[in-house]
């Protein structure tokens, strides 16, 4: 299930060029939790087959970033345009 997105649909170059770097297919998260300060923040999971997850789970997973519960998914990376689908 895809949540829609706040905001502006930007990433920065530097995000753009780490995943372009890495290859693959990569999904977009964005934090959703009104009460955060962290709201409309974005974070990115690589995933396909060769990948820990083979389609993009809804809520971003648990990591050494921190809790992912606030983070859901807003669509997929078009590295091509720069932007999220």
């Amino acid at each position: 299930m895809k949540s829609s997105l706040i905001g502006e649909n930007s990433i920065s170059s530097d995000a753009i060029s780490k995943m372009r770097s890495s290859g693959g297919t990569w999904a977009a998260y964005q934090n959703h939790d009104l009460s955060s300060f962290n709201i409309g923040t974005l974070r990115f999971l690589k995933f396909g087959e060769s990948c820990t997850f083979k389609t993009p789970p809804h809520r971003y997973p648990d990591s050494q970033l921190g809790t992912g519960w606030a983070y859901l998914y807003v669509g997929n990376v078009n590295l091509e345009k720069e932007k999220i689908e």
